[in-house]
């Protein structure tokens, strides 16, 4: 985190959650904004609200599999077209900045770019910019 733009912000939306639908809403205001394709959005009642997992939109670099591999048996064993998002049924907002940083660096930065580098704080702070404007709203 010692190269984000504003790290008060994000400590702020580590403190604040919001359900399913909320965070339905803020992804497509992010994606919109960004002009990228919204992701599947995956929610689990086991999931704690300060984790999540970002994959890979299909096409990606890789022959469209999750590691779960081609057996269509396996749960979640094909990507989805736009990527998905994997979260808690509450999440805190900064959980999902994070995940859509790495969704933005998926569509919008070159294939390998590192999964926390210095590109991918970049658009995680514009995720959380995004919806810290809907918090404030």
């Amino acid at each position: 985190m010692q190269f984000s733009d504003d790290f008060p912000r994000l400590r702020r939306l580590d403190h604040l959650m919001v359900g399913e639908d909320d965070a339905r809403a803020a992804v497509v205001c992010v994606c919109a904004s960004m002009g990228v394709p919204v992701p599947t959005l995956k929610f689990h009642a086991r999931r704690s609200p300060f984790t999540g997992a970002c994959e890979a939109p299909r096409g990606s670099g890789t022959d469209g599999l999750s590691v779960a591999g081609s057996d269509p048996s396996i749960r979640g064993s094909r990507r989805s077209e736009h990527g998905a998002i994997r979260l808690g049924r509450s999440v805190t907002l900064m959980t999902l900045a994070h995940e859509l940083g790495h969704h933005l660096v998926h569509h919008l930065d070159k294939a390998g770019t590192p999964a926390h580098g210095k590109v991918w704080v970049h658009r995680f702070d514009q995720a959380a910019a995004v919806i810290d404007g809907l918090v404030d709203s």
